[in-house]
């Protein structure tokens, strides 16, 4: 390495703050377009899983149903329906929530009505009279590279003992 001042940076002015305006704003809507489509799949997920979890086979088959209907065709249709009655032709986005929600509701009083709902115990205990095992985690254990000793391992030593006769 050589002592060589380091030559100053460049000034860039307006210009440099501008692109990096532009660069944060481009890293915003990023971010916005990720809060704004990220709960919609997690939302049907879960509410599939807590159907399971609490009817079982009726609960799961129910819930894909108003999901496939009031999370996926419904709100994709609507625009078209609601710009037909809606004159200068307004450009609408209206959340899958607004439909699902309800519809989930409902489905829950129906299926509650008619079944009682499972508690996480007799959950449990449904899953271990069928015999489902469940998933130990195994941890492996890797041997650790040799480090660089001064001292030799005990493990190379010997230890004689000589015995009287």
């Amino acid at each position: 390495m050589t002592d060589a001042p380091v030559p100053p940076r460049e000034d860039r002015g307006p210009v440099g703050w501008v692109t990096a305006a532009c660069y944060l704003a481009f890293v915003g809507i990023g971010f916005s377009l990720i809060h704004f489509l990220w709960p919609t799949p997690l939302l049907f997920s879960l509410f599939m899983i807590a159907a399971y979890k609490g009817f079982g086979k009726r609960g799961v088959i129910a819930s894909f149903i108003i999901i496939t209907i009031f999370g996926a065709l419904i709100p994709a249709t609507s625009p078209l329906v609601i710009t037909a009655f809606v004159r200068q032709g307004v450009g609408l986005a209206i959340p899958a929530q607004v439909f699902f929600g309800p519809a989930a509701l409902v489905t829950y009083w129906l299926l509650a009505r008619h079944t009682p709902e499972r508690s996480i115990g007799e959950w449990i205990s449904e899953q271990d009279a069928a015999g489902h095992e469940p998933i130990r985690v195994v941890r492996r254990n890797r041997p650790r590279p040799a480090a660089a000793r001064s001292v030799q391992p005990v493990a190379d030593i010997e230890i004689g003992v000589e015995q009287a006769v």
